[in-house]
């Protein structure tokens, strides 16, 4: 069992970003995807980095957000493209993994990357479940 709650599945809104993104995902990957995530800005009204310490914070969600497709594959790989060109592409083995970065972007990414494989895990075993 995974330590987190699954929050309920809604439908991305209806606009020109978001089928972007699943047509995107869908020429480069040859499948469209499993299911879509839409991740909100936020501002910390007051605490800025001290909910980090364990203190109290006043989050706000934003209007600007990040879309994510994903589609689970059996061959131990994570693949991220971004829409924007501006960005490389990144592949790399889901169990051996490193990022070349400054220690507390790396460490960013090392907490996003460990809790991606875990959801990620989940959700295959839910897959497999309806199967």
């Amino acid at each position: 069992m995974v330590g987190f709650e699954v929050v309920p599945v809604r439908e991305l809104p209806d606009s020109s970003r978001c089928q972007e993104l699943i047509n995107t995902f869908t020429n480069i990957y040859k499948n469209k995807p499993s299911f879509c995530v839409r991740v909100p800005g936020r501002v910390n009204l007051i605490g800025e980095h001290i909910d980090y310490c364990g203190y109290s914070v006043c989050p706000m969600a934003l209007d600007q957000d990040v879309l994510i497709a994903v589609s689970v594959q059996n061959d131990k790989k994570l693949q991220l493209h971004n829409i924007d060109t501006k960005y490389k592409e990144f592949e790399c083995d889901i169990d051996n993994f490193e990022i070349s970065l400054g220690k507390e972007l790396r460490n960013g990414i090392s907490i996003s990357y460990v809790a991606s494989k875990e959801f990620l895990t989940f959700y295959q075993m839910k897959l497999q479940q309806k199967a």
